[in-house]
């Protein structure tokens, strides 16, 4: 009887378990790399390799379709925008990446594609999930940013110090914005260079400030701390300062001029007192003569 009990007892666990869904597998931490590709007319019909890299203990499903990208917030999302036309060959449109394992998918730029308003992507993602994967495969967009060859690189800087005119402060802030007018992405680099009677007295790179590609139509801000050090002096008169701003594709600069004219708060009080005490001189000697 006891044995009989038993046997009934293993089949209801066995029942329960077999009725009740597996545990999902962790599919989160899989990753894809690069996060895209910058095309530059060389690059036509090149190889650009694609790896997906699966540290799960279960096989990985998934597609891959060319698909067009628009730019949200710094990042890049699948458009609704209709397709002009295929700029992306892809050797394979449904993988299988193993458990604990990378895979490379293959892709080539069409020879015949040519970057203009829309951008081209590539689109991963989950194939066939079971009912009960809550951990899914996540979603990946590439984008392909095609060099417009066709186009034109233009720069628009606009520079502002705070200033009209006259500084009595040796402390200046410039505040800046570049901007891509143009056809074309590039990659901005710069400086600031501040200058006083033809001599530079010092650059300051802003680089930093403005890394990374900008697509047509974007801006990126700098701002810039600058203390006059000169001698009270030698410091008063006419500075120009010089925004150059150059591009990975280009050799040429952009150039936003402004110039101030410094004269130190001690010198404006000393001729301050000077004209002052002059006028009570003169008006002196003009009440002595009426007298």
């Amino acid at each position: 009887m006891k044995n009989i009990k038993s046997i009934f007892l293993l089949l209801f666990i066995f029942a329960l378990i077999t009725a009740y869904p597996t545990l999902a597998e962790d599919f989160t931490n899989i990753t894809v790399s690069p996060s895209n590709f910058v095309v530059l007319e060389n690059d036509l019909g090149k190889k650009m390799e694609i790896t997906i890299n699966n540290p799960s203990s279960a096989d990985a499903k998934m597609t891959i379709e060319e698909c067009i990208a628009e730019k949200i917030n710094r990042e890049y999302v699948k458009s609704s925008e209709e397709m002009i036309k295929s700029s992306i060959e892809i050797d394979n449109t449904e993988i299988t990446v193993k458990a604990k394992s990378e895979l490379v998918v293959i892709t080539r730029v069409r020879i015949s594609a040519s970057g203009g308003t829309q951008i081209a992507c590539v689109k991963i993602a989950p194939k066939d999930l079971a009912s009960n994967t809550t951990n899914t495969i996540p979603t990946t967009i590439i984008p392909y940013l095609i060099q417009n060859f066709k186009g034109e690189q233009k720069i628009d800087i606009t520079m502002d110090i705070g200033i009209s005119g006259i500084a009595t402060s040796t402390d200046i802030t410039i505040r800046g914005t570049i901007n891509n007018i143009g056809d074309k992405f590039f990659t901005p680099k710069g400086s600031i260079i501040i200058s006083k009677g033809g001599t530079k007295l010092q650059e300051i790179e802003i680089t930093s400030q403005i890394p990374g590609l900008m697509l047509p139509g974007e801006s990126k801000s700098f701002e810039v701390k600058w203390t006059n050090t000169l001698d009270t002096i030698t410091s008063i008169g006419e500075y120009q300062i010089d925004a150059r701003i150059s591009t990975d594709q280009s050799g040429t600069s952009t150039v936003k001029q402004v110039t101030y004219t410094y004269i130190p708060t001690d010198v404006i009080l000393l001729v301050s007192i000077l004209v002052g005490a002059l006028l009570l001189i003169i008006i002196g000697v003009i009440v002595l003569k009426k007298r």
